[in-house]
């Protein structure tokens, strides 16, 4: 559900169809790695009232595992000084865009807690780019076809993001089992 409704703050029309998709995607995760389904919520209703039931009990911090979680997640974008210019360049602006959603998202009082990379003009990112989204999120959901030409356009961008992250290589996965013998 957070996820759904952030992507909404930003201009994405997320359904409560599609937030209940990805709900019953997560469920199903979930239940191969062996969690139990009481843990997941089955829809909607349920997700903002566990929401609110954790909002509502919260501790005000998560301690020393927290703080690092928290203080660690904007370091992993820093561009490597190494890199060839061309994706060093790409990776200064993402790593700004990652300094303005993590600002947009994170209350100000939480952010400033943290030490955390300075949030203006970044957090300035998001608010700027939402009238965007929506206009062609409008778009999308009321041009018959424009969402087949949307999801062709954005499946090809990520196909040349991980092309430029990772080079000709295949997608890999080792399973930890394997790496502990």
């Amino acid at each position: 559900m957070v996820p759904g409704l952030g992507l909404w703050s930003i201009g994405h029309q997320t359904t409560i169809t599609e937030i209940e998709a990805t709900l019953h995607f997560w469920r199903y995760v979930g239940h191969l790695l062996g969690v139990q389904p009481t843990w997941y919520p089955r829809n909607f209703q349920e997700s903002v009232q566990i929401m609110f039931a954790a909002f509502v009990k919260r501790a005000y911090t998560a301690g020393a595992d927290g703080e690092e979680l928290v203080e660690s997640y904007l370091p992993a974008f820093e561009p490597n000084p190494d890199s060839p210019w061309p994706k060093r360049i790409r990776d200064h602006i993402n790593y700004r865009i990652q300094i303005g959603y993590t600002a947009f998202w994170l209350p100000p009082a939480t952010y400033a807690r943290h030490t955390m990379p300075r949030r203006f003009p970044w957090v300035l990112h998001p608010i700027l780019q939402a009238p965007l989204i929506f206009g062609a999120e409008t778009l999308r959901r009321t041009i018959p076809g424009l969402d087949a030409i949307a999801d062709g356009v954005q499946r090809h961008r990520r196909e040349q993001w991980y092309r430029k992250e990772v080079g000709d290589r295949e997608a890999e996965f080792t399973p930890v089992e394997e790496f502990r013998r």
